[in-house]
């Protein structure tokens, strides 16, 4: 949410409440993509830069109390920002992020924020992502949008080499 604050939603009333705020050392941050570790039951959080070149932190958030737990600026991102952009997690437990300058695919490392390079994309991203693992196929999908062309697509991801695969023009990601 714009300002920072984290909220649990009820299925069928859609009540929003605020169960804390996304801030690390009193800086609020915002967040770029979540994903749900199914194998640790751990919502990870990836957050913006709050500069240019700093790097997102990779948060683990306790969904029941609003509790986060910084587990470090994600490092290893070898494109010109150094800042990944989308946040999957896989069946095994596997985070996965897409570079935000070259679109190159990245695991992350749980523990240390440590992004290992995993292949290129051939897809450069601009501005908001998501990705997302389909839980029954183990699948990773990614909704690119690339802001100056106003390219936006659909695409499964493979997730040992990156190699995408495109399954549909998705307007406005």
């Amino acid at each position: 949410d714009t300002g920072s604050a984290i909220f649990a939603m009820k299925a069928g009333s859609w009540n929003r409440t605020e169960i804390g705020r996304l801030e690390l050392d009193g800086q609020a941050y915002s967040a770029l993509d979540m994903a749900f570790d199914y194998t640790t039951d751990t919502l990870f959080i990836l957050t913006d830069e709050l500069a240019e070149g700093q790097g997102g932190h990779l948060v683990a958030l306790d969904y029941l109390t609003g509790g986060l737990t910084d587990l470090g600026v994600v490092t290893g991102i070898q494109g010109g920002s150094a800042q990944g952009v989308t946040l999957a997690c896989d069946n095994e437990g596997v985070l996965y992020t897409v570079d935000y300058t070259t679109g190159a695919l990245y695991t992350i490392n749980k523990s240390n924020a440590k992004a290992s390079y995993v292949g290129e994309t051939g897809y450069k991203p601009l501005y908001q992502q998501s990705m997302t693992v389909d839980h029954e196929t183990d699948r990773l999908y990614w909704s690119a949008y690339q802001g100056q062309t106003g390219d936006s697509n659909f695409y499964e991801v493979d997730k040992a080499t990156g190699e995408l695969t495109f399954l549909a023009d998705v307007e406005y990601n």
